[in-house]
């Protein structure tokens, strides 16, 4: 069943109440993306602000896509505009990136890179049915600390949505340097806080915007160990 606009307006509603700020490009992308396309689960607790699953593996891995609060905090953190290039490191089922790919337009890019095949096949799949006419890449990560091949040598906006140690150095040297930035979750399993670094030429400064709770980013690292 398709998602209503009286479901999400009704979320924004709610939340605009619990004082986040909602810029109206964000309101109109969440009304213009449907969250059934990105998870076969039944979307109620989305509509309450809780994540919602959109894979487990075999082996025991789960993903979910953030709740609506986060996705609505990390949107309006990123600052961004139309025709901007942006990369997301973390699939959050491709429902992200197509909000993003609404708000930057046409004339922007999103480039989605991710470790897990399973979890790219389901963003593939996901874009496609909604058939957005903007721009999304999908690319496959070998590694955190590598960087795919054909990633921009500048880049403008990237978000990471799993927990990271440290931001890798690849994404640290390509900000652009000219007001470039990150928004990622820093820290351990339990706990992290959401850090936005920026770039100003040569140097890097961090806002830290309050504690978060993030999943990792390898959908691996969530599979049940041998005991």
């Amino acid at each position: 069943m398709p998602m209503t606009m009286d479901e999400m307006r009704e979320l924004v509603n709610r939340l605009e109440k619990a004082g986040i700020n909602i810029s109206e490009r964000t309101v109109q992308a969440l009304l213009q993306i449907d969250i059934r396309y990105f998870s076969d689960y039944n979307p109620v607790a989305f509509f309450h602000d809780r994540p919602l699953v959109f894979l487990e593996t075999e082996s025991g891995g789960v993903k979910t896509i953030s709740a609506p609060h986060m996705i609505v905090s990390m949107l309006e953190h990123m600052e961004l505009e139309t025709g901007q290039e942006v990369l997301i490191l973390g699939a959050k089922g491709g429902y992200l990136s197509s909000l993003v790919s609404s708000i930057v337009g046409p004339e922007g890019k999103v480039v989605v890179v991710d470790p897990s095949d399973e979890v790219l096949s389901h963003v593939r799949r996901s874009v496609k049915e909604i058939n957005m006419k903007s721009g999304i890449s999908i690319r496959k990560l070998k590694s955190i600390s590598q960087p795919p091949s054909n990633i921009p040598s500048k880049l403008q906006r990237v978000i990471i949505t799993g927990s990271l140690k440290v931001v890798p150095k690849w994404i640290q040297s390509r900000l652009d340097e000219d007001g470039g930035f990150v928004l990622s979750p820093i820290g351990g399993r339990i706990s992290q806080n959401l850090i936005k670094r920026e770039r100003q030429g040569t140097e890097y400064f961090d806002t830290d915007l309050g504690s978060v709770l993030f999943g990792p980013v390898d959908i691996s690292e969530t599979e049940s160990g041998l005991p």
